[in-house]
């Protein structure tokens, strides 16, 4: 996996390389305006990124600010509106494109969610054999183990 991509948007040059916790926690309420099951499940088996675009409707361009960082500052000086702004007078469709796209190859949600799931499935028998012996979590109990891991 390379370290960063760099993208030349008018006069200024954004990075992008795998997204920080902060980033995360922004990106969560981009990503609650849209059906995000349908989302991973294209991801998995065949990206199409413009299918996420429009998904992402309104909200590509505050996506796509959240995700790059202008060359010239750190993250923390990062000033989220200004980069939207600046996105959406300099760049091009394209641009945007490119972004999103580069976004599932920098941060693999897939396989993100995949590693969650096999850890799941390590620990399923443990959590279903604890919360069994606690009398009001039995019913939880008996949807765990239908759960397919």
């Amino acid at each position: 996996m390379r370290e960063n991509k760099c993208y030349v948007i008018g006069d200024k040059t954004f990075t992008q390389n795998k997204l920080k916790t902060g980033q995360w926690e922004q990106l969560v309420e981009v990503f609650e305006s849209i059906d995000l099951k349908e989302i991973l499940l294209d991801i998995q088996n065949n990206p199409d990124y413009i299918k996420i675009i429009k998904a992402l409707g309104k909200n590509v361009i505050k996506a796509a600010a959240i995700i790059i960082v202008d060359k010239e500052s750190s993250l923390a000086e990062k000033d989220l509106n200004e980069v939207e702004n600046y996105l959406r007078n300099n760049s091009y469709p394209e641009d945007i494109t490119e972004i999103v796209k580069d976004f599932f190859y920098f941060n693999p949600i897939h396989s993100n969610f995949n590693d969650l799931k096999m850890k799941f499935g390590e620990i399923k028998d443990q959590i279903i054999e604890s919360i069994s012996k606690i009398d009001f979590l039995k019913d939880l109990a008996v949807n765990l183990k239908k759960l397919p891991v």
